[in-house]
Parts: C-alpha cells; sequence; structure tokens
C-alpha cells in the first residue's frame, strides 16, 4: 500500500519530535476506535492495568488507567456525533475517565446516578449538592 507524500512527511515529522506513529489497517474500526485501542494497548505494555475475564471486549482493572479526553466529536457530522456519544456509553463499563470535549460543551456519560438536587444555598445555584 502507498500513501501520499503528505502522509509519509508528517509521519516523518512527528517521529522525529518523538511522537510514536501507530499503524493500524483495519477497515473495521473508527479512528476515535483505533485511538482508544491503542491507549489501552499502551496501557498494558506499561502494566498500568491486567487484563481481566470477560466475554466482550477488552476489560481491564480500572486502577492505573488514563484519562481519555476526546478533542471534538460533538459538532459537524450528526452521524460522527452519535458513534462518539455511543462509544463513550460503551467505555464507561471498562474505565473510569472519558471526556469529551468541545469548544462550548464538556460531556462525560454517568453510569448511575441515585438522585441529583440543585441548591439555591451556594453562589452557583447550578452546583449539586
Amino acid at each position: 500500500m502507498s500513501f501520499p507524500n503528505e502522509f509519509r512527511s508528517s509521519t516523518v515529522q512527528s517521529q522525529s519530535q518523538g511522537v510514536p506513529v501507530v499503524r493500524n489497517d483495519c477497515q473495521d474500526s473508527t479512528d476515535l476506535m483505533k485511538c482508544v485501542y491503542a491507549i489501552q494497548a499502551k496501557e498494558l505494555t506499561e502494566g498500568r492495568v491486567k487484563i481481566l475475564p470477560s466475554d466482550n471486549d477488552l476489560t481491564s482493572e480500572q486502577s492505573e488507567q488514563y484519562d481519555i479526553v476526546i478533542l471534538g466529536g460533538l459538532a459537524g457530522r450528526l452521524d460522527q456525533t452519535i458513534h462518539t456519544l455511543s462509544f463513550c456509553h460503551k467505555l464507561r463499563r471498562t474505565r473510569k475517565r472519558v471526556y469529551v470535549v468541545t469548544d462550548d460543551n464538556v460531556g462525560w456519560v454517568l453510569d448511575s446516578v441515585r438522585y441529583a438536587s440543585l441548591s439555591t444555598r451556594t453562589r452557583n445555584p447550578y452546583s449539586l449538592g
């Protein structure tokens, strides 16, 4: 498989600056999924997590996981926004902290909440407490 000169040039430039370049030719995964899988592989290589038995995807002990901050992904094409939200919802079972950040919003998935009440006794009426 050959790549355009622009891709080869940016890859060489990234590597020269110490940025690891991971090649993943899987056509069944989105770029977001590939990035998360690369983070999971890095955590395993570094011994930050242990694999737990699971019938589903890669499941790991959450104690030493990296926090994942996804920049963008909630604006633009609707199908990509839905995929970002869906994938974050799926990750909630195996990761403690995954955030999606845009210019206007910060989002994350709550696995379960008993209740939340708004307090007007604090300076910020929108704080939970």
